[in-house]
């Protein structure tokens, strides 16, 4: 993956001193299916252009000056100060449904998408 690679975009304004963005995941098991959905934070891209894959663990880390990322509790985080906007994040949304009746009903897909975040 690359920054250059075309996917949707959406572009929100920071307006407070800083922005905090995570990742998030929702599963549902019944009793004849699951679901479940992910959404992964895969690359930070600055003003610049320059690209970033975060390392994810609990103490945080600098991606580079004025963002910083941590993982809690498997949550992906990213804390972006105002001063380092406008900077791009690659996010993938991975679905998945599984019928323990009918597999032929089974599906997956993934979908990409950038967030800009700009002053």
């Amino acid at each position: 993956m690359t920054s250059d690679e075309e996917y949707p975009e959406e572009v929100h304004q920071v307006t407070s001193e800083y922005v905090e963005t995570r990742s998030h995941a929702w599963h549902h098991e019944g009793s004849n299916d699951q679901k479940r959905n992910r959404f992964e934070i895969l690359m930070v891209v600055d003003s610049e252009g320059r690209e970033f894959q975060p390392t994810w663990g609990e103490k945080p880390t600098e991606l580079f000056p004025g963002v910083m990322a941590r993982e809690e509790n498997g949550v992906q985080h990213l804390h972006i100060s105002r001063d380092v906007c406008p900077i791009r994040i690659l996010f993938r949304w991975y679905a998945e449904y599984v019928s323990y009746t009918d597999s032929e009903h089974n599906s997956s897909w993934t979908t990409y998408y950038w967030i800009r975040y700009v002053r």
